[in-house]
């Protein structure tokens, strides 16, 4: 199961960012739900948290990287440990307390293109972290 979470930082115009605080967040991918993810998103965290998604198995970059009024745009690649890349491109939505993406991706498996779509969403539990939660990033 593919769990994302965003990486890289976007710039940001019009409407503030999200909020930092404890988050929870549920990856789909090509269908399958993920279990969900809470996290301690700190306000140096916020736009990197925006910039696309990422997890702990892909490393990703998003050369282009935006969150302008409540919207989100960004387009990169991520890569896992043993370098197989994905190319993705998404875009979506966020107010204060919550955050969607949505992207598509193509990966090459034996020489063979597949594409594949995910989601991302996620909402702010709590404007305070409990101790001991898990950090983004």
């Amino acid at each position: 199961m593919l769990a994302l979470l965003p990486s890289s930082a976007p710039a940001f115009a019009g409407q503030p960012a999200i909020a930092p605080g404890y988050w929870e967040t549920r990856t789909d991918w090509m269908g399958q739900k993920g279990a969900p993810d809470r996290l301690c998103i700190k306000p140096q965290d916020v736009a990197r948290f925006l910039s696309g998604p990422s997890n702990h198995i892909y490393r990703c970059t998003y050369p282009v990287s935006t969150a302008a009024s409540g919207a989100i745009n960004f387009e990169g690649t991520c890569a896992d440990k043993k370098g197989q890349k994905i190319k993705l491109r998404g875009k979506g939505a966020y107010t204060a307390a919550t955050v969607h993406m949505t992207a598509t991706g193509t990966a090459k498996m034996l020489g063979i293109s597949l594409p594949g779509g995910a989601s991302v969403d996620a909402h702010l539990i709590s404007a305070t972290c409990p101790l001991g939660a898990k950090a983004f990033g």
